[in-house]
């Protein structure tokens, strides 16, 4: 079974000779990894090796299998998540206090939300910032845009701005 972690989809660790669920006959291994090139150039790519495929063939299944860029990752997890937190650690356990006090503020309102580790995630770790134009962490954005770090989510629920915020698009009938 594959596991996500951070919202990034790992493949199921498979030993040499055994079939993966749901891959093709005579695929022995399937995997996802990240290929690093250059900050610009990092992608998440998923390799499929076949059994009977000599090593130049396979050079011309691997490249020719999609790639993704990290920033495209991350525009899918931001379009895909109404309510999206990076941060360091989880919510059940921050790794920074900045992290930890936005956390707070976001549960006070109620309100399911997505998160990313980023201390688990480096790729995104190093690339959000450059995503988002912002350059701490934790980020938390909503619909699609970015709200800010720690101080403005706190001072928006001091405020009360981040409860009508957060809860604005339930009420218009958007994803949980």
């Amino acid at each position: 079974m594959a596991g996500v972690a951070s919202g990034i989809v790992f493949g199921p660790n498979i030993s040499a000779g055994s079939k993966s669920s749901g891959a093709p006959d005579g695929v022995k291994y399937v995997t996802s990894v990240v290929l690093r090139a250059g900050p610009l150039l990092q992608c998440h790519c998923r390799i499929t090796i076949g059994a009977a495929i000599n090593p130049k063939q396979w050079r011309v299944t691997a490249t020719m299998e999609q790639c993704m860029d990290i920033m495209e990752t991350i525009r899918e997890q931001v379009e895909g998540n109404r309510i999206i937190l990076y941060m360091k650690g989880s919510p059940n356990q921050p790794q920074c206090g900045f992290s930890a006090k936005t956390v707070q503020a976001l549960m006070s309102c109620g309100e399911k939300f997505a998160y990313v580790d980023v201390l688990s995630s480096p790729d995104i770790r190093a690339n959000l910032p450059t995503y988002a134009n912002w350059p701490t962490f934790p980020q938390l954005w909503v619909d699609g845009e970015l709200v800010g770090g720690c101080d403005i989510v706190c001072d928006m629920e001091t405020s009360g701005e981040l409860k009508e915020l957060v809860s604005a698009g339930e009420a218009e009938g958007g994803q949980e």
